[in-house]
This record gives structure tokens, C-alpha cells and sequence, in this order.
């Protein structure tokens, strides 16, 4: 095991000799190239390299048996997103919702106002997808904002609702005119 210190650059290495920043760890003989470990035994969190996969970083916390923790990212000692053991993301609320069909994100925590930006080029959309495995394949609705240089002129600005994969049912123009597909 090293630890090597080049002092004159400001720069640590641990298991390597050669630092290129100022914290480097190297761990060769792991399947995670250089773990850091925080915490005891039991309750711990870790940040690691995939070097299986694909490369990624790792951000691994791990609890008690039976327990189920997540990450929690503070700004001034607050937690202000929280990713929970189920994969559930929460930006300023941390404690979930009460509906578990739609708390896998949830925004805000009942106190002023709160809001989702979705901001796209000109030339784009601005779009929200509902998929499942079934027979739509990846896409059964949407709901799609079309920019002012995006598509046809009769479609710029517009709101477009889509059903069964990619099939336009409702159309709100920039005029607030509303076609609906029957």
C-alpha cells in the first residue's frame, strides 16, 4: 500500500506515485479503481470509478441490514435534493409525496410557489413522454410545446397532445383556438 505526497505540487497519491490532481487514488487490483470510503463499518458512503460498465462514477451509500438510505445533496446545510433507496428523486421536499404513483420526482414541499422549465432552441420542441413496454412501443402519449421556428406555421407556438404513440388528439394554437381529433 502507498501513500506518496509531492509536496511541492500540492498534490497526494494513494496507490500511485505519480498524482495528476490533488487527491488521486488508484486501487488497480479493484473491480472500482480507487474507492473513497466514508464512514464505519456498518453506515458508510463511497464514491468509486466503474471501471466495469461503463467508466461512470459510483455514489454508493450503504445502511444497516434492513435499512434504506439514499443520497441527499445540502446547500447551506439543508437538504435540497434527495435521491431515496427506491430511486425516488425529490427537489426540495425530502419527505415524498402521498401518492406513491407519482412520487418518483416531486418538486417542491407545499410552501410558495414551485415550478418545472423545460427550455428548448427556436427550432425545437419542448416535450413531456409517457411510456410503457406495450404495444406503442417506448412512446404512448406526449405532450409537446412547438417552438416558434419548429414545424409548420400553423403548428408554431402551439401546444400538441399526443395519444397511442405519436397521434396528434388536441392542439391549442398561439391563438388559444382549440382543435381536437375525434
Amino acid at each position: 500500500h502507498m501513500l506518496f505526497v509531492d509536496g511541492g505540487n500540492n498534490k497526494v497519491g494513494i496507490g500511485t506515485s505519480s498524482p495528476t490532481e490533488t487527491l488521486t487514488v488508484v486501487d488497480s487490483s479493484s473491480i472500482n479503481n480507487g474507492t473513497i470510503h466514508l464512514g464505519g463499518a456498518s453506515y458508510y458512503a463511497s464514491i468509486s470509478q466503474d471501471a466495469v460498465s461503463d467508466g461512470g462514477v459510483i455514489y454508493n451509500s450503504n445502511a444497516a441490514a434492513g435499512a434504506s438510505h439514499g443520497h441527499k445533496f445540502h446547500v447551506d446545510g439543508t437538504a435540497r435534493m434527495v435521491i431515496d433507496g427506491s430511486g425516488n428523486v425529490g427537489i426540495g421536499n425530502t419527505g415524498g409525496f402521498a401518492d406513491v404513483a407519482g412520487d418518483d420526482l416531486v418538486i417542491g414541499n407545499n410552501i410558495g410557489s414551485h415550478g418545472l422549465t423545460i427550455h428548448s432552441a427556436a427550432a425545437n420542441t419542448s416535450s413531456i413522454f409517457f411510456g410503457n413496454d406495450g404495444t406503442n412501443g417506448n412512446i404512448d402519449g406526449s405532450v409537446q410545446y412547438f417552438h416558434e421556428s419548429f414545424g409548420t406555421v400553423a403548428l408554431r407556438r402551439s401546444l400538441v397532445f399526443k395519444t397511442a404513440g405519436d397521434n396528434t388528439r388536441m392542439v391549442i394554437n398561439s391563438s388559444g383556438n382549440v382543435k381536437i381529433k375525434t
